[in-house]
């Protein structure tokens, strides 16, 4: 059975108020076509809504990104994350190296001197497959083994790759979204426990 949520419930379980969560909802979802201002029916959230509604969010509250910024980005990554999350078909048999695949982090890109050629963000999906932590007098150290690959073919977008001597990726956010993910379920298992 496909299970459905309300705006009081969603906010509750991930701890925002009411009027933040309905705030964002209205933002990064489409106009919810039963209901309206009167209709008289409240609105109902599918898996997929309730976390692209969470991960906008999250976008806007933890790593301080505008509603419009937020907006592009959840439409750019619309389909990857609905194939990576939320796809109801039966999966493909992965390679070993899927398989081996712990954490998806996603690095977000802001071109700061956008001309009409090119895309304002871009996106580098790194699959991490392996993680060694040692400690040091006072330090720890992290060895990881991952996977690039950019979200489109030809990214980095042009105007990226600046000859001035600032490199792209200082102007980079890392959403990590396998965590994230993880919060989101764990979160609606344990209200509905």
């Amino acid at each position: 059975m496909i299970r459905f949520y309300l705006n009081r419930e969603l906010s509750t379980m991930f701890g925002f108020k009411l009027s933040r969560w309905k705030r964002w909802s209205r933002e990064f979802l489409p106009p919810d076509p039963l209901g309206g201002l009167q209709s008289g029916f409240a609105r109902q959230y599918s898996l997929l809504e309730a976390f692209q509604v969470y991960l906008g969010g999250h976008l806007v509250a933890d790593l301080k990104l505008s509603i419009p910024e937020t907006k592009i980005i959840l439409g750019d990554l619309q389909k990857w994350v609905t194939t990576q999350y939320f796809s109801y078909l039966p999966p493909e048999e992965p390679s070993p190296v899927q398989k081996s695949v712990k954490e998806y982090r996603i690095y977000i890109f802001m071109n700061l001197e956008p001309t009409q050629d090119a895309r304002k963000y871009s996106y580098m999906i790194r699959r991490v497959i392996d993680q060694e932590k040692s400690h040091g007098k006072g330090t720890r150290i992290v060895t990881e083994r991952y996977i690039e690959n950019w979200l489109k073919d030809g990214e980095p977008a042009t105007g990226f790759d600046k000859s001035d001597g600032v490199p792209y990726w200082m102007a980079a956010r890392i959403l990590y979204i396998t965590k994230v993910y993880q919060i989101f379920t764990e979160k609606l298992q344990g209200e509905s426990i």
